[in-house]
């Protein structure tokens, strides 16, 4: 949509199923939170994962990994 910027934390965010960040990723969603905190800005988190496990484990990844992506922007302000 018109105004909506993506920001894809790709590659060596992840272990596979791990919902660990890596630091290359803490430093990445670092300069993201500094971004957000020079405007007033929306965010929306979603987590995705590759195809190794069942669709339930996956899913339970993906959720997992959401989380600790919103926890590290909280933890940077």
């Amino acid at each position: 949509r018109k105004g909506r910027t993506a920001y894809v934390l790709a590659g060596s965010a992840f272990d596979s199923g791990k919902a660990i960040l890596s630091q290359v990723a803490r430093d990445a969603l670092g300069k993201l939170a500094a971004e957000l905190k020079a405007g007033k800005t929306r965010l929306r988190v979603e987590g995705h994962t590759d195809s190794q496990g069942s669709d339930a484990a996956n899913q339970a990844l993906s959720l997992q990994r959401a989380r600790a992506v919103a926890a590290a922007l909280q933890r940077s302000g």
